[in-house]
């Protein structure tokens, strides 16, 4: 409201008598203040769905991700080594393995010739 229009206003108020509100005008405020506070209630509570739905959506991603996480290129060397080492010990067994199976076999055949001269 301008200055010119407060004075025309404030002057017809002092020459007539106030001027009365409509009937229903308390209730369309209240009205509106109700609606107003309860749109402010449901953004609200749509924000902090937002919220909670973003940080279940972060927790369950770092579930996924952690696993893998682990698996840095220090433990890929580590795994690598393991496998080395066991691989070279079931070869040393198989060798183990072959040498007996020779060894059985010579003696089977020495134990066959004497067998064979008697």
């Amino acid at each position: 409201m301008t200055d010119r229009e407060l004075e025309l206003l404030i002057n017809e108020v002092e020459k007539n008598e106030l001027i009365k509100a409509p009937k229903n005008m308390k209730e369309e405020v209240f009205a509106t203040i109700r609606a107003k506070k309860h749109k402010a209630k449901v953004v609200e509570l749509v924000s902090y769905r937002a919220k909670v739905v973003v940080g279940m959506a972060a927790a369950i991603g770092m579930l996924i991700i952690m696993p893998f996480k682990d698996i840095s290129e220090s433990r890929i060397h580590e795994i690598n080594d393991s496998i080395k080492i066991k691989k070279s010990s079931y070869e040393r067994q198989l060798k183990k393995d072959d040498l007996k199976d020779a060894k059985n076999e010579f003696v089977e055949s020495i134990l066959n010739r004497f067998e064979m001269l008697f």
